[in-house]
């Protein structure tokens, strides 16, 4: 973008005026998601009255991305010239009036709070557009569960917050099509806000034997972890392959790209190098290579994420979700194929069809449909559940950087003496004002995710109430809604200024409904159909082993082993025979590794 500005501004704008005077009219869709580049590309190719834009700044949720939604609200703001019109769509031609109505109610009061740029005023607000959406009726379904939680570890008290959330959902979908001889599935769609929510579903879903399809993250297969074991499997396919050698010597084992590139051109070959640097590297990938076929990829996978400890002291949570993500997979395609090959090749046609299907499920599977809200955006479904949020989570509250399309770059000020980071005043004005922009795009997240629906809406989540206590609501200030979220913003709207457009049911507990057990298999992550590798499969009863991270040792474990076993090397020989016998729980990679130590002049004297 930035070289095609450079090239049209060029000269006096010379490229930008021929082309400006060969096109007739530019139309520019979803513009509320563009940015300041973006727009003076779009200004230069029209010439100042042939641009019609078409956008909902409400619906602006990709910052992320660099989009800005005050470009759109500033032109809005300008209202009518000679040059510039503004038309309002006030017809809704989706939703239910009851969906349409509480919408209106809700942002009227979220986003009209003193202090935030957003804003919801009359050319907002819609009306249906057919006498259908105003019969069969009811009301938006705000349900509480209590979770009566009393865990101090707030990363457990989540799981089972979010685990009480799917359960309900599951629940509500059986008693809704308890009546049908053939229940109607893909009238449900579960909308969350990350992709990690979508493992409790999956678990609950299993349980009622609800069949469903959970899409793959985009960009599952670029995340750390993912890429990474991807590059392993890679190797052990093809141990020629180069892209992969280098990606596992640098970021599974560490290695600098100079010590790598010192070392290649003394050696010409960046198999020698690995040979160097990591011995055991290439013994193991021959070693899988060969067994590829009697041993499952699950089995593979687990054993090489024993090395370096990567999955316990490596990954971080997100990054553990998304490879659980990825080692179900593995699992499915263990079931019934072996060899690397037919799944790397499995992975590139997932990738190929992701990058050309629009949607993940057609109209014709009888699944429930579950998705990030993002993914959701454009969409309309039957009937939708939220699986909804309480609080703000600051990814960056401990960030030592802060960067700001605007106000740059601030950096927390250290004591090299100390070692002490602190906020300065930069910083601290960042965090700030990034912080109210996170919400108020978060509001306008929370829009999205309730204009889906076309006949029911339901918004679930939990809250803990012990003894006599009250469901508390917050006040409609600036203050405790940056400090809040989505359900603490519908509930205050509700309790402050009550709708007979939403229903608000606190629920206690509930029993869990099952369904029989389904013939045929959830279409769970990746729908086998698309992608018949059958050409590649060979026939095996092998029953893989799941993933067991008991094995896993902790580094602190490793560290008291690999000490115990140096003071036992001290006049003896250093041979791999002699470190196993001592050491037997020792991994391949420590013992290696002190053998390397053992062959130095240093030890030797």
């Amino acid at each position: 973008e930035t070289l095609t500005y450079q090239l049209l501004k060029a000269n006096d704008n010379e490229i930008a005026k021929i082309l400006s005077q060969q096109i007739s009219d530019i139309l520019v869709d979803e513009f509320q998601d563009t940015n300041q580049l973006q727009n003076e590309i779009i200004k230069l190719l029209g010439n100042g009255r042939n641009i019609f834009r078409v956008g909902d700044v409400k619906q602006s949720i990709y910052r992320f991305r660099g989009a800005q939604p005050e470009i759109m609200q500033s032109l809005i703001d300008q209202g009518e010239t000679e040059d510039h019109k503004t038309i309002y769509l006030s017809k809704n031609f989706r939703s239910k009036d009851t969906i349409v109505e509480y919408n209106n109610h809700l942002f009227r009061n979220i986003m009209n709070v003193d202090g935030f740029r957003s804003s919801y005023d009359q050319y907002d607000s819609v009306q249906v557009g057919t006498d259908n959406q105003k019969e069969n009726n009811v009301p938006v379904e705000l349900i509480l569960i209590n979770s009566k939680s009393d865990s101090l570890d707030e990363e457990q008290a989540e799981m089972d917050s979010q685990f009480l959330k799917a359960s309900y959902i599951a629940n509500k979908m059986v008693e809704m099509v308890k009546d049908e001889e053939d229940p109607n599935w893909k009238k449900f769609t579960v909308l969350a806000n990350a992709h990690s929510i979508k493992h409790p579903l999956k678990r609950a879903f299993d349980e009622a034997n609800i069949p469903y399809f959970i899409a793959l993250p985009d960009g599952l297969y670029e995340t750390e972890g993912v890429a990474t074991m991807l590059a392993y499997l890679s190797l052990i396919n093809d141990p020629s392959d180069k892209v992969a050698l280098m990606t596992l010597l640098t970021v599974l084992y560490g290695h600098s790209d100079n010590t790598i590139a010192k070392l290649f051109i003394n050696e010409i070959s960046l198999v020698k190098v690995a040979n160097i640097l990591e011995p055991s590297l290439m013994e193991l990938v021959y070693k899988y290579n060969a067994s590829q076929y009697r041993q499952s990829i699950s089995e593979i996978v687990n054993e090489l994420m024993m090395i370096n400890d990567f999955y316990e002291l490596k990954l971080s949570k997100q990054n553990r979700t998304n490879f659980d993500i990825f080692y179900e997979d593995i699992i499915e395609y263990d079931l019934d194929k072996v060899g690397i090959y037919g799944f790397l090749k499995k992975i590139d046609l997932i990738k190929q069809a992701k990058a050309k299907e629009g949607s993940s499920i057609s109209s014709e599977d009888n699944v429930v449909n579950v998705m990030t809200i993002h993914n959701s955006k454009g969409l309309q479904f039957e009937n939708v559940f939220l699986m909804s949020k309480s609080q703000y989570r600051d990814n960056d509250a401990s960030s030592k950087f802060m960067i700001h399309s605007k106000l740059g770059l601030a950096i927390k000020t250290s004591i090299p003496e100390t070692r002490i980071e602190h906020n300065n005043l930069i910083h601290t004005l960042i965090k700030k004002v990034d912080r109210q922009e996170s919400i108020e795009e978060d509001m306008r997240v929370l829009y999205v995710a309730l204009t889906r629906a076309q006949n029911k809406l339901f918004i679930v989540d939990t809250v803990a109430i012990k003894g006599d206590d009250t469901l508390a609501a917050i006040n409609l200030n600036k203050s405790e809604i940056l400090a809040s979220s989505f359900t603490k913003w519908i509930g205050a709207t509700h309790y402050h200024e009550p709708s007979r457009y939403l229903n608000q049911t606190l629920v206690e507990e509930f029993t869990q409904e099952l369904l029989p057990a389904l013939i045929k298999p959830s279409l769970e992550l990746v729908k086998r159909d698309e992608y018949q590798l059958s050409k590649f499969t060979i026939e095996s009863n092998y029953v893989p082993n799941k993933l067991s991270l008991s094995q896993v040792q902790l580094g602190s474990d490793i560290g008291s082993l690999v000490h115990n076993t140096l003071e036992k090397l001290v006049g003896h020989s250093w041979s791999r025979a002699y470190i196993l016998d001592i050491a037997a729980d020792l991994s391949n990679y420590y013992v290696d590794r002190l053998v390397n130590l053992g062959s130095n002049d240093f030890f030797k004297a």
